[in-house]
């Protein structure tokens, strides 16, 4: 009799997150629902330890770096691939293939993961298909090329990198049972780690939802709408709010 009875399971680890290992029949073996994820992270920064002290400084490093490529990545080919015209109070925009030295010997189906990840990140932000003039477009709000790739950039890092950090997170929570303490922290001010100072949507209106996102400083001043969007995360890793809020507060936001 195996673990649980069966020979089809058996204990995981700390890097399992205690859950137990499924047995593989093709390969005959035992495998973890977080195979992908410790595999990626040991391609990262060498093998896992729980008794690592030093283990939360490079899972930290490591996400923090993932973060700055995937929104540098991301504002990039936004730029590159992206027209933006502002017509009154709404804005333009068109996806094209770009005419770049960069992109000559990129595949073609390379290039259309591209500008299909960019559509999904229009439409999350309320861009709507508009098929007259066949362009996409958001009404009653204005936001230069600048401003979009930075809320396209930072839509991109929550999306691939908010899963990786969680489970740093809950390895972090593990090393604590052996006495280590936790010290796992990724800025919640991404301009803390990412390059970009860009301010999002002069011409758009406050958000008045709650919880209340000031948007005047206590030095006076207003609030970017990145400012708010960064306090909006802060509210989220803190609990305050639950991901389904933050995504509704962040549709307002920038609606």
């Amino acid at each position: 009799m195996g673990w649980f009875g069966g020979s089809s399971q058996k204990p995981g680890d700390e890097f399992d997150l205690n859950r137990p290992r499924i047995l593989n029949s093709w390969s005959n073996t035992y495998d973890s629902g977080y195979e992908n994820i410790r595999n990626y992270i040991e391609s990262k920064i060498g093998p896992l330890q729980i008794n690592d002290a030093n283990l939360q400084n490079k899972l930290s490093n490591m996400v923090v770096e993932g973060n700055k490529k995937t929104y540098e990545e991301w504002l990039d080919y936004s730029r590159d691939f992206i027209n933006v015209k502002i017509d009154g109070n709404n804005t333009l925009v068109n996806i094209q293939s770009p005419n770049l030295p960069k992109y000559k010997y990129m595949k073609a189906w390379i290039k259309t993961g591209i500008a299909n990840g960019l559509r999904k990140s229009l439409r999350y932000l309320g861009f709507e298909w508009n098929r007259k003039y066949r362009v996409y477009l958001k009404k009653d709000s204005t936001m230069t090329l600048d401003e979009l790739a930075h809320v396209i950039g930072m839509d991109k890092k929550e999306g691939k990198n908010s899963g990786l950090e969680a489970y740093c997170g809950q390895v972090a929570y593990r090393q604590t049972m052996n006495g280590i303490p936790n010290t796992f922290s990724v800025p919640d001010n991404i301009r803390d780690s990412l390059p970009s100072k860009s301010n999002i949507g002069s011409g758009e209106k406050q958000m008045d939802t709650k919880p209340d996102i000031p948007s005047s400083k206590p030095e006076g001043g207003p609030y970017s709408k990145v400012e708010q969007l960064e306090r909006l995360i802060d509210l989220r890793k803190k609990g305050e709010i639950t991901a389904e809020e933050f995504d509704s507060l962040k549709k307002e936001l920038l609606s």
